[in-house]
């Protein structure tokens, strides 16, 4: 198990040599994995693997704010209890375009997407991101960005109301299918779209090991806020390797934090927790330290960074994870 990882996109635009001194220098620094987002770009990889980093990539799950599909499937996507498909008014953000995992062709899409990233031999591994039902409740930091209160659920943001999702809902739970105002009562119907984001995972998962693949994911920060803030209940997931977006400053929370997530993660999922770290919301080194230290003094086995890393900022962590190498025998 690799310790150090970093979340990025690709660099199209960038010149050959720009794009080789950026991976020699994390590199040289002691980052280990890059998980790289989107279609497979063979010059970026290449320029990677040259560095000797691992290559991995990072794909939009559940989310898909692609032109042609919703252009030519918008019924692949998901409705809010208002009625309203996100194909025609997203919830937050443009970009936040959700196919419903209960619908047949959406989710074969979406399954497609993995095992051809999968066959790619310059890809170690397939990372799912957005994974997950829309955030039916912000992270609390983010409420004022968006002027909302949601100290209850609100309908507008609250997903998914589709026909394949309430037929399969009443054909699994041998229940008359009900009105949106008595499902938001019923337990089972909470249950039901953990288990519908649970099923893709492992469907996805079974595909992408046939082709020799690992799969991880980058989720919410603990087992419990993910089922309140997205329906995803990822410690059910059984995979490997998790990586949960621990980015206190969303929750208006200290860097401590980061470790009290990490326990409940280990705790409830055994899967081995990569932190994610958010470096925008780590003033300087000492910040970043704590991070690092919060994470693997609870149970840790390395550490993911968002943002743009200095080759300093992968130094630092590098040594600190050293001092954690117990971690990786979890």
């Amino acid at each position: 198990m690799k310790r150090l990882w970093h979340w990025t996109g690709p660099h199209p635009d960038w010149a050959d040599d720009q794009l080789r001194r950026h991976y020699q220098d994390l590199a040289s620094a002691g980052l280990e994995c890059v998980l790289i987002e989107g279609d497979i770009d063979d010059r970026e990889y290449e320029v990677a693997q040259s560095a000797g980093l691992e290559t991995h990539t990072w794909m939009w799950t559940v989310n898909n704010p692609v032109e042609e599909l919703l252009l030519d499937h918008p019924d692949w996507y998901q409705v809010n209890r208002n009625g309203i498909s996100c194909a025609v008014e997203a919830p937050y953000v443009p970009y936040y375009r959700w196919i419903c995992p209960n619908h047949p062709q959406g989710r074969r899409y979406i399954i497609e997407k993995a095992v051809t990233i999968a066959e790619h031999p310059r890809s170690a591994s397939v990372h799912l991101d957005y994974v997950r039902f829309p955030d039916v409740v912000l992270p609390r930091g983010l409420w004022e960005k968006y002027g909302l209160d949601q100290t209850t659920e609100l309908p507008q943001f609250d997903y998914c109301y589709c026909r394949h999702c309430l037929e399969k809902f009443s054909e699994n739970y041998n229940t008359k299918a009900l009105k949106p105002s008595e499902l938001i009562k019923n337990v089972y119907w909470y249950q039901f779209r953990y288990q519908s984001i649970s099923d893709l995972v492992s469907e996805i998962k079974r595909e992408v090991s046939m082709r020799g693949k690992g799969v991880s994911a980058a989720v919410f920060p603990t087992p419990s806020l993910a089922r309140k803030i997205c329906r995803q209940s990822w410690s059910d997931w059984g995979l490997e390797s998790i990586f949960p977006m621990l980015y206190q400053s969303f929750y208006l929370e200290g860097i401590d934090w980061i470790g009290h997530a990490v326990v409940e993660g280990v705790a409830e999922s055994g899967s081995r927790i990569v932190a994610g770290l958010f470096l925008p919301a780590l003033e300087g080194s000492g910040d970043l330290e704590a991070a690092v230290r919060s994470a693997m003094e609870n149970g840790a086995a390395g550490v993911s960074l968002f943002g743009a890393p200095a080759p300093d900022q992968m130094k630092l962590c590098s040594d600190l994870l050293g001092e954690y190498a117990y971690n990786l025998e979890k």
